[in-house]
């Protein structure tokens, strides 16, 4: 399978949770509750940026660059883009301290190192899909809390 044929299937697997998180806002009483609203965040940045990655992909390979200057720029986008995600999650999680769950944020801080080491060194498709997949992950772990969380699901 070739990167662009994998980036394929990840962007349709992130327009199905997108368009099936739609169905569960629109059935869920609960949505509009201010407990709901960090899942909603999440699912929909989980969603939103590995298909800007992927669009950015597909638009640089039709601009004829070579791959490693595709997963350079791709990784350092997202890399740009996670951290401004992080400094927001860490200064919210301030304010509210009972409110973190650990175990993303860890993961997020490993995959934007992943992000930054492609960057700088790895130049390799591999970790663009890692963190694509670790996106679509977060999403679908969301959208599970989603379901599961509703009255209405």
């Amino acid at each position: 399978m070739s990167p662009f044929d994998a980036l394929s299937v990840c962007a349709e697997v992130a327009i199905a949770i997108l368009g099936f998180s739609g169905i569960v806002v629109v059935f869920s009483e609960r949505s509009q509750e201010s407990a709901a609203q960090p899942m909603f965040r999440t699912l929909f940045r989980g969603t939103l940026i590995p298909l800007a990655i992927i669009a950015l992909a597909f638009i640089l390979e039709a601009a004829s660059l070579e791959a490693p200057t595709i997963w350079r720029i791709c990784s350092t986008v997202h890399a740009i883009a996670l951290s401004f995600i992080l400094f927001n999650g860490v200064r919210a999680t301030r304010r509210q301290p009972g409110s973190a769950l650990w175990a993303p944020t860890v993961g997020a801080f490993l995959v934007l190192g992943l992000s930054a080491l492609n960057a700088l060194t790895l130049v390799e498709f591999w970790p663009v899909l890692t963190v694509i997949c670790w996106a679509l992950g977060i999403s679908l772990y969301a959208f599970a809390g989603l379901i599961f969380s509703s009255s209405a699901a």
